[in-house]
């Protein structure tokens, strides 16, 4: 502090210190070599989930930010963890672009055959998400291949598939693919038919009338 390398400042009952100058704080980062900077942000990812404890979700971004620069496989499934709660709340104040990235990481780290520590964080997680994401911003082509792989993730019989058949249904049909959007559509309908799924059954029924509408079948609509 006294060279002017830190500074310090009060910030509510604690004392905070910052560099100076964002330059000086590189120089000492990249001084660590790549190794010993990611066992340094495994130790200070569990340090500060330690220290939020029941509230750690609260800080996603930051736990994200550390727990995705390790290389432990033993952190992996944490990191994923982070990385999809930090994804989802930027996708809720419509971050897009900031969810797409915090997204593709976590599906990077996750695995529907392996468990790890944090219980087993899955694909089918992160890909609804991750469409969701790409919708927001238009990549149509890039929501089509997440909700498909999310489809193919899940047994007619769960009760997500009738949403991501019509999700995926109408990303079809905003790509001009009608034929194909009403296919999936009466795949999601014979779903939750069999299931008793009575919200299900009118969300696919009114995307059903959506797509009639795009192709000027008004009658059928």
């Amino acid at each position: 502090c006294a060279s002017g390398i830190l500074e310090e400042r009060p910030q509510g009952h604690e004392v905070v210190y910052e560099f100076r100058h964002p330059l000086v704080r590189q120089t000492l980062y990249d001084e660590f070599g790549l190794q010993r900077a990611r066992l340094l942000h495994g130790a200070v990812a569990e340090a500060i989930e330690r220290h939020y404890g029941s509230v750690a979700l609260d800080h996603a971004d930051e736990l994200a930010y550390h727990f995705a620069r390790t290389d432990s496989s033993r952190l992996r499934g944490k990191a994923a963890h982070y990385l999809i709660a930090a994804g989802a709340r930027a996708l809720e104040r419509r971050a897009d672009t900031e969810a797409i990235s915090y997204l593709e990481a976590a599906l990077e780290r996750t695995s529907d055959s392996r468990p790890d520590d944090t219980g087993g964080v899955s694909v089918r997680k992160v890909l609804p998400l991750l469409a969701r994401a790409h919708t927001h911003v238009g990549n149509f082509a890039q929501a089509q291949a997440h909700w498909r792989a999310a489809l193919e993730a899940l047994d007619p019989s769960s009760p997500e598939y009738p949403d991501v058949s019509r999700a995926l249904a109408l990303t079809e049909m905003w790509l001009g693919n009608h034929d194909e959007a009403m296919a999936q559509l009466d795949r999601g309908l014979g779903a939750a038919q069999a299931s008793s799924d009575e919200r299900g059954i009118v969300r696919l029924l009114v995307a059903r009338s959506h797509v009639h509408q795009e192709v000027g079948q008004r009658a059928e609509a």
